[in-house]
């Protein structure tokens, strides 16, 4: 039987989403570069453009002198005398591109565009180009979409490998040939050299899916399929090339840090612990694990959604997503819902991270799963609904969620005004200090200026003509080590600035 609705492959609804990929990449841009000021304010932004710039030099990790590696970048990594970014190197690869050609700042929203024209074909192929183009004209009107994907951060780029994922998933039950089984398998191959836990997560769901229905003379049960030989050739094709790439990665990490492990340092003694040194054997500790999941998911969970999820995404969304999980077919619902629950599982509840408070971002590439779980809930009211009534309803959605959003466009605006106001106390403290200076950050905290955003050293086209450095013994040692370099001590902030 087949399963999937017949598909309006209309000229219009493409050109459509088209229009909307085009519209994505301006709202995008300009948010990029008007709000955010093409500014990484996050440590794992800078630390992303950071070694972004040490690949555009042709080098996996620049060279640094001992005053140097006591100068603690954020995030970025001492081994052996050379400087690197803790991160896996695939964004860092990809941003290099925009080093290359000096627009940084546009490649995320060009990958919020393209994922935008993915998630369009994913949706077609399980539903309509109609319904394809409705969900993603409520997805452009959620803020947090296009901010994190004006962003630096990597998980732009982590949405559109999965978003184009979901798409190869579709193709290969309704298609089950090997190409798009090949695709699906090269696709997360790629997602482990950007963040792992999610190409994790990732193969496990399209496994987990391949394996529960695959297309043989229709879509066939495992009971039925297990028996099979044909079961060999579509997990092969996914699986091998995830495997390939976990030891290119294990290599990599091994060449910059001596590490032949998933990072570029023991994750698992850090935010990933698993080992408690108080539980003594191997399936204690696993219990301990456990037992520790659980209890941050009972203290954490109605946080977690009704902080960090609902509002974010928007209340209409969120009603639009619970009509369409019951409409969505279940060959399609196993692996929205397991891709879901692991990155919520793994990311947000894990007992050493204390990430609960950072939920949104760790969510950012579960947009795919969610839009196709909407898209069967505006199916839904598309087919069952008539035409009039129909739009009124359309457009009392976008309207709810546009309200719904209203406050984070505030908020976004207000870290923008942070931002240019560090920007420009760096720039009044640089035509305070004379050239070549080692500038000392004494200065108390305050709200309006971020201290450690301040003391940010690339060292990457050689030692800059100011260092900010934030503690005095470091700034003895750059001092010492530079003996044409004067110190430039900031004992207080411009008030004129942070006023």
């Amino acid at each position: 039987m087949n399963m999937k609705l017949q598909p309006d492959n209309s000229l219009l609804w493409t050109i459509a989403a088209v229009i909307i990929s085009a519209g994505t990449l301006l709202l995008c841009s300009l948010i990029s570069y008007f709000i955010l000021l093409d500014y990484q304010p996050s440590g794992d932004e800078y630390n992303y453009l950071y070694q972004a710039k040490i690949f555009a030099k042709g080098l996996l990790a620049i060279p640094a002198e001992p005053w140097q590696q006591s100068i603690r970048e954020t995030y970025m990594l001492t081994y052996n005398n050379h400087v690197f970014a803790k991160y896996p190197p695939g964004w860092p690869a990809v941003l290099s591109l925009g080093v290359h050609l000096d627009i940084t700042g546009i490649i995320n929203p060009l990958l919020s565009a393209a994922t935008v024209i993915a998630l369009y074909f994913a949706i077609r192929e399980a539903t309509s180009a109609k319904t394809a183009a409705l969900t993603l004209t409520i997805l452009i009107t959620n803020v947090y979409f296009l901010v994190y994907g004006s962003s630096y951060f990597a998980q732009p780029l982590v949405l559109f490998i999965w978003a184009t994922t979901m798409r190869c998933l579709v193709a290969c039950y309704f298609r089950g040939n090997s190409k798009w089984y090949l695709s699906t398998g090269a696709l997360i191959a790629l997602l482990w050299f950007v963040r792992p836990l999610d190409a994790f997560c990732l193969l496990t769901t399209v496994l987990t899916a391949i394996l529960a229905y695959t297309r043989r003379s229709g879509t066939t049960p495992l009971a039925e399929f297990y028996k099979s030989k044909h079961l060999i050739r579509p997990v092969c094709l996914i699986a091998i090339p995830s495997i390939i790439s976990v030891f290119l990665l294990y290599t990599y990490n091994w060449i910059v840090s001596d590490c032949f492990c998933i990072a570029t340092y023991r994750i698992w003694d850090f935010e990933f612990r698993v080992h408690n040194p108080r539980v003594e054997g191997l399936w204690s500790n696993i219990q301990d694990v456990a037992v520790s999941y659980y209890n941050s998911f009972i203290k954490h969970q109605l946080q977690l959604f009704f902080v960090y999820f609902a509002p974010i995404a928007g209340w209409p969304f969120f009603l639009l997503l619970v009509l369409g999980a019951y409409c969505t077919p279940r060959y399609l619902l196993l692996p929205c819902v397991l891709s879901i629950v692991l990155i919520v599982l793994l990311y947000n509840f894990h007992h050493t991270t204390g990430w609960p408070v950072y939920g949104a971002r760790y969510w950012y590439p579960l947009i795919a799963p969610i839009s196709l779980l909407i898209a069967y809930g505006i199916n839904y009211l598309v087919i069952n609904i008539p035409k009039p009534m129909g739009i009124v309803i359309y457009m009392a959605i976008i309207a709810a969620q546009l309200t719904n959003q209203s406050p984070y466009i505030n908020k976004y605006s207000n870290e923008s005004r942070l931002t240019l106001r560090l920007l420009e106390t760096r720039q009044h403290i640089m035509e305070k200090c004379p050239s070549k200076s080692v500038v000392l950050i004494n200065a108390k905290k305050d709200r309006s200026v971020n201290a450690l955003q301040m003391c940010r050293n690339m060292f990457v086209d050689g030692i800059p003509e100011y260092i900010f450095i934030c503690e005095e013994t470091h700034a003895n040692s750059a001092l010492a080590a530079l003996p044409d370099y004067t110190k430039c001590v900031i004992n207080e902030w411009p008030q004129k600035l942070i006023q």
